[in-house]
Protein backbone atom coordinates (compact mmCIF):
# COMPACT_ATOMS: atom_id res chain seq x y z
CA UNK A 1 0.00 0.00 0.00
CA UNK A 2 1.23 3.48 -0.87
CA UNK A 3 -0.19 6.97 -0.98
CA UNK A 4 0.57 10.45 -2.26
CA UNK A 5 -0.84 13.92 -1.74
CA UNK A 6 -2.51 15.56 -4.73
CA UNK A 7 -1.79 19.13 -5.76
CA UNK A 8 -4.99 20.21 -3.96
CA UNK A 9 -3.98 18.42 -0.74
CA UNK A 10 -6.04 15.19 -0.86
CA UNK A 11 -4.30 11.98 0.22
CA UNK A 12 -4.78 9.25 -2.40
CA UNK A 13 -4.23 5.61 -1.42
CA UNK A 14 -3.13 3.09 -4.05
CA UNK A 15 -1.71 -0.41 -4.31
CA UNK A 16 0.62 -1.96 -6.85
CA UNK A 17 1.28 -5.53 -7.93
CA UNK A 18 3.84 -7.05 -10.27
CA UNK A 19 7.22 -6.01 -11.59
CA UNK A 20 7.89 -2.25 -11.61
CA UNK A 21 9.69 -2.59 -14.97
CA UNK A 22 6.69 -4.22 -16.69
CA UNK A 23 4.13 -2.22 -18.72
CA UNK A 24 1.62 -0.51 -16.42
CA UNK A 25 -2.09 -1.21 -16.19
CA UNK A 26 -4.17 1.15 -14.05
CA UNK A 27 -7.47 -0.18 -12.68
CA UNK A 28 -10.13 2.42 -11.79
CA UNK A 29 -13.07 1.35 -9.66
CA UNK A 30 -16.65 2.56 -10.02
CA UNK A 31 -18.73 4.89 -7.87
CA UNK A 32 -19.06 3.74 -4.23
CA UNK A 33 -16.43 1.00 -4.73
CA UNK A 34 -12.73 0.88 -3.85
CA UNK A 35 -9.56 -0.65 -5.25
CA UNK A 36 -10.48 -3.87 -3.42
CA UNK A 37 -12.93 -4.71 -6.23
CA UNK A 38 -9.91 -5.50 -8.44
CA UNK A 39 -8.08 -7.96 -6.15
CA UNK A 40 -8.59 -11.03 -8.35
CA UNK A 41 -7.90 -9.24 -11.63
CA UNK A 42 -4.82 -7.56 -10.13
CA UNK A 43 -3.34 -10.88 -9.07
CA UNK A 44 -3.87 -12.36 -12.54
CA UNK A 45 -2.59 -9.29 -14.43
CA UNK A 46 0.49 -8.99 -12.19
CA UNK A 47 1.98 -12.06 -13.89
CA UNK A 48 2.70 -9.92 -16.98
CA UNK A 49 2.09 -6.29 -15.98
CA UNK A 50 2.69 -3.72 -13.31
CA UNK A 51 -0.78 -3.17 -11.88
CA UNK A 52 -1.70 0.09 -10.15
CA UNK A 53 -5.09 0.53 -8.48
CA UNK A 54 -6.07 3.68 -6.57
CA UNK A 55 -8.86 4.43 -4.18
CA UNK A 56 -10.31 7.46 -5.97
CA UNK A 57 -10.89 10.58 -3.87
CA UNK A 58 -13.83 10.09 -1.58
CA UNK A 59 -13.54 6.29 -1.75
CA UNK A 60 -11.79 3.54 0.20
CA UNK A 61 -8.81 4.77 2.20
CA UNK A 62 -8.33 8.00 0.22
CA UNK A 63 -9.22 11.43 1.49
CA UNK A 64 -12.76 12.75 1.10
CA UNK A 65 -13.00 16.53 0.77
CA UNK A 66 -16.21 17.99 2.15
CA UNK A 67 -16.40 20.64 -0.61
CA UNK A 68 -18.36 19.05 -3.48
CA UNK A 69 -16.63 21.38 -5.94
CA UNK A 70 -13.48 19.30 -5.39
CA UNK A 71 -15.13 16.34 -7.17
CA UNK A 72 -15.13 16.78 -10.93
CA UNK A 73 -14.11 14.83 -14.01
CA UNK A 74 -11.19 17.21 -14.47
CA UNK A 75 -10.08 16.74 -10.87
CA UNK A 76 -10.27 12.93 -11.19
CA UNK A 77 -8.18 13.18 -14.39
CA UNK A 78 -5.65 15.37 -12.56
CA UNK A 79 -5.53 12.79 -9.75
CA UNK A 80 -4.80 10.07 -12.32
CA UNK A 81 -2.01 12.14 -13.90
CA UNK A 82 -0.52 12.74 -10.45
CA UNK A 83 -0.86 9.03 -9.56
CA UNK A 84 1.15 8.10 -12.66
CA UNK A 85 3.85 10.60 -11.67
CA UNK A 86 3.90 9.41 -8.04
CA UNK A 87 4.16 5.75 -9.06
CA UNK A 88 6.78 6.38 -11.73
CA UNK A 89 4.63 5.12 -14.60
CA UNK A 90 4.92 7.19 -17.78
CA UNK A 91 2.34 5.31 -19.84
CA UNK A 92 -0.42 2.90 -18.94
CA UNK A 93 -3.33 0.91 -20.22
CA UNK A 94 -6.37 2.22 -18.38
CA UNK A 95 -9.18 -0.09 -17.26
CA UNK A 96 -12.35 1.19 -15.61
CA UNK A 97 -15.60 -0.23 -14.35
CA UNK A 98 -18.72 1.68 -13.40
Amino acid sequence: MASFETSDGVEINYETWGDDSAPAVVLLHGFTASLRMWRYQADALARDYRVIAPDLRGHGRSGAPEDLARYSIKRYADDLRELLAASGAELCALVGCS
